[in-house]
C-alpha cells in the first residue's frame, strides 16, 4: 500500500519541501454549526487537508509513531461524518 509520504514524494518530489510549493485549497464542507472546525478541504495537487482536533493522547501517538508517523507530520481527529464530503470518484 501506498503511503501519503510516499504517494506525495512520488507526484511532488521530497514531501520536506511541500511548504515551499503554493497550495490551492477549495473547501469541501464541515460538520461544524458554526463553519469553524472540522473541516474538509480538497487541494490542487489531487489530495486532501482535513482540519480536525489535534490528537494529544499519549497512548494514541505512541500507537501512531509505532505504525510508523514520523515525528515532521502530526494527526488529527474528525467526525465520520465528515468524510461524507469527500468526492466519490
Amino acid at each position: 500500500m501506498l503511503t501519503m509520504r510516499d504517494y506525495v514524494s512520488k507526484m511532488l518530489g521530497d514531501p520536506t519541501h511541500l511548504e515551499e510549493i503554493a497550495m490551492r485549497l477549495t473547501f469541501l464542507g464541515t460538520t461544524s454549526s458554526k463553519g469553524q472546525c472540522p473541516n474538509l478541504y480538497e487541494t490542487d495537487r489531487d489530495t486532501y487537508v482535513v482540519q480536525g482536533y489535534e490528537i494529544t493522547d499519549p497512548e494514541a501517538l505512541a500507537a501512531l509513531r509505532e505504525r510508523g508517523m514520523p515525528d515532521h507530520e502530526t494527526a488529527v481527529e474528525i467526525p465520520k461524518a465528515l468524510l461524507g464530503f469527500a468526492p466519490r470518484d
